[in-house]
């Protein structure tokens, strides 16, 4: 009765930090994928507030690590994962929250349309942007690249003052 619903969902063992992200309707999820159902009000919301740095310090504070050589990595399990609080959201947080979360995931997919290596993949990155040569097709595409990171910079500094404050 979950499956092909919309959720939010995060990887098992994640490489450094790991993201929550949006699983658009259709979507299906496994042990290794598990995914989260929130009504649909709170979906985008809590989708950035799991991806704020307040939240994943307190997930990161619960993980057992290896000690020195021991390779143990980061488990991002169910239980883990619940065990953290998440802080009342109100109103203007939320709506706030959810605007800037669904900014990020629409700069996101921009960026892996572009990258051969990404399930989104649609069109080679030189062919999104005008240029005359190869040179001016890479300079446009290098700065608007820069404009998608400095945004995303930017959209996660706010999601991280909104969700200190919250917590």
């Amino acid at each position: 009765q979950c499956f092909l619903k919309p959720g939010i969902t995060f990887p098992y063992l994640p490489h450094k930090r790991g993201h929550f992200a949006h699983v658009p309707p259709g979507g299906i999820f496994g042990h290794a994928s598990p995914i989260l159902q929130l009504p649909r009000d709170q979906h985008w919301a809590v989708c950035g507030l799991l991806n704020s740095d307040a939240y994943i310090g307190l997930l990161h504070s619960l993980m057992p690590r290896g000690g020195a050589g021991g390779g143990q990595t980061l488990k991002y399990e169910v239980g883990y994962v619940r065990s953290v609080p998440i802080p009342k959201i109100d109103a203007d947080s939320c709506e706030r929250l959810a605007a800037l979360s669904t900014e990020a995931y629409r700069v996101r997919f921009q960026k892996e349309m572009s990258n051969e290596f990404r399930r989104l993949f649609v069109v080679p990155s030189l062919c999104e942007v005008p240029g005359d040569t190869l040179m001016d097709g890479m300079a446009a595409w290098q700065k608007q690249e820069q404009v998608r990171r400095d945004r995303l910079q930017l959209i996660q500094r706010e999601i991280n003052e909104i969700a200190f404050a919250l917590y």
